[in-house]
């Protein structure tokens, strides 16, 4: 990449791909952009399964988590359980009537990843993963720096 408006239109456009991608099972279920990016966070990181996790780690705005949350919660695809330590804690969990959705998803999510990485050799790929971890590692620490700062 040639500049930082280079590196910034292909983390947009990604992000666009993606987003064009997961238009048809939208659709399909009826869902929000917001409804199915939190399904399929939940299918991937069982470990995190609050809305304050999905918020930070997604970076999207707590209050659009917590409508969201409630619509699928209305809609039987997810459930809430109080956290034992602290009542005012939820964990949530998918519920059966998603896991056509969740296969869906992942489906949708292997056809994009195809698509972004075509052409790339298995050397190319781990090269590419093992130098996005560095990144990804670079940038977590500098937003939890800015966190600790604020």
């Amino acid at each position: 990449m040639k500049s930082t408006a280079d590196m910034f239109l292909l983390m947009r456009g990604m992000g666009k791909v993606h987003e064009a991608a997961l238009e048809k099972p939208r659709r399909e279920y009826s869902l929000s952009q917001i409804e199915v990016k939190i399904i399929s966070f939940l299918s991937n990181n069982p470990d995190k399964d609050t809305a304050a996790e999905i918020s930070y780690i997604r970076m999207l705005p707590k209050g659009n988590v917590s409508q969201a949350i409630d619509a699928l919660i209305k809609k039987g695809l997810v459930k809430k359980r109080a956290d034992e330590k602290d009542k005012r804690k939820y964990h949530l969990y998918l519920t059966e009537n998603s896991f056509e959705i969740v296969d869906t998803i992942k489906n949708v999510n292997e056809g994009f990843l195809q698509t972004i990485y075509k052409g790339l050799s298995n050397e190319e790929m781990e090269t590419y993963m093992s130098i996005n971890e560095k990144i990804f590692n670079n940038v977590l620490q500098e937003l939890e720096g800015k966190n600790e700062r604020q």
